[in-house]
């Protein structure tokens, strides 16, 4: 590709000082689409490909992002028909899970994700490698998020409320029934008025049906899709609108993998945990559907995606929960008064990975 392009790059420099429209790095310039990605390019996170200029010709803008010389995530999990190594597999979910928990923190809903939004970037020893097996020289390749131009920016509850609301004049039982539900399982994330974003295979049912949606849960929808993608290597289902979709859903994935002879998959899957993640993630109802620190906290994850960056995030949360309820801190400080009561109501430790069905 660089071979083909050296008369375009041979004008760089022309380009990056023609005085043309006014580019990222300054006060006003640039779409929304555009600045989104900047930002959320230039945060500096290790798992989102990084911004590093942009210019401008008479016809043209363009971003320059850091190298990511593996390709898309797309061909490689193609490439290799899945990764029925969960190791492998738990690993790059996590990296995938850091990115959308730093974006979260950050307050942005990337609402797109998908197996061609990420780029892998190797280093050269492994890109020099002639070994065909995806597990070979895995820990020199990192996912890195890309493409933020469905990116939706988290206002506060009333924003959004009055939003939704001037947006649907009158919303039906079904969206009533969804948004109460809702305020309660995710109180930190309100509605987005109903629209009709992301790709056909990675769309939850409500974005289909235009209701409301939590942004959250329709990432954590798409990295379902994404985690039955990497580890099957085959989609389940078409859309969420097809029939395959409700038996995922609905817990048959299993039953679905048998279909096509893959018992011996389907006994370790189901042993490790990990149908019952992909399974959680894809409810129907959005609001059942776990939130990102309940995904850190799953069995599975725990076991096939321990490590420093695991670590990490199981921290992040904790420092946030702790952060975000000052009451409890307070009921903590009452009961030290008591040591044999703050003993009896500690809390007790995580449950411990589920056993089985190791690498296949």
């Amino acid at each position: 590709l660089l071979s083909n392009c050296q008369e375009f790059f041979a004008q760089f420099g022309q380009y990056r000082n023609t005085g043309g429209p006014p580019l990222l790095g300054g006060g006003g310039g640039g779409s929304g689409e555009e600045k989104k990605a900047s930002s959320i390019n230039r945060s500096g996170h290790q798992h989102i490909a990084q911004f590093i200029e942009d210019f401008a010709d008479e016809q043209n803008h363009y971003m320059v992002l850091e190298l990511c010389n593996g390709g898309d995530f797309f061909a490689f999990v193609q490439k290799h028909r899945g990764i029925s190594n969960q190791t492998m597999c738990g690993k790059f979910f996590v990296q995938l899970l850091s990115a959308v928990s730093h974006m979260h923190r950050l307050g942005l809903y990337h609402l797109d994700l998908s197996l061609e939004q990420m780029m892998i970037s190797e280093s050269s020893s492994s890109s020099s490698s002639s070994s065909s097996s995806p597990s070979s020289n895995q820990p020199d390749r990192e996912l890195k998020l890309i493409d933020f131009g469905m990116t939706r920016f988290r206002l506060n509850s009333n924003k959004q409320s009055s939003s939704s609301s001037s947006s649907s004049s009158s919303p039906s039982d079904e969206d009533k029934k969804h948004t109460s539900s809702s305020s309660s399982s995710s109180s930190s994330s309100a509605l987005f008025p109903g629209t009709n974003l992301g790709k056909p295979g990675y769309k939850p049912p409500e974005m289909w049906q235009k209701r409301p949606f939590d942004g959250e849960k329709v990432d954590v929808f798409c990295m379902g899709v994404i985690l039955a993608l990497m580890s099957l290597g085959w989609p389940p289902f078409q859309t969420s609108l097809h029939k395959e979709y409700f038996l995922v859903a609905r817990g048959k994935l299993r039953g679905l993998m048998g279909r096509y002879g893959l018992h011996r998959q389907a006994d370790a899957y189901t042993n490790s945990g990990l149908l019952d993640l992909i399974t959680r993630m894809l409810a129907e109802d959005f609001t059942k559907r776990p939130t990102l620190a309940q995904i850190i906290e799953h069995p599975w994850v725990a076991r096939y995606g321990a490590g420093p960056l695991l670590n990490e995030l199981k921290s992040n949360y904790q420092q946030k929960k702790q952060q975000s309820s000052p009451e409890k801190k307070s009921d903590k400080s009452d009961m030290e008064v008591d040591d044999a009561a703050a003993t009896q109501k500690s809390p007790a430790s995580p449950a411990a990975a589920e056993g089985g069905g190791g690498p296949t």
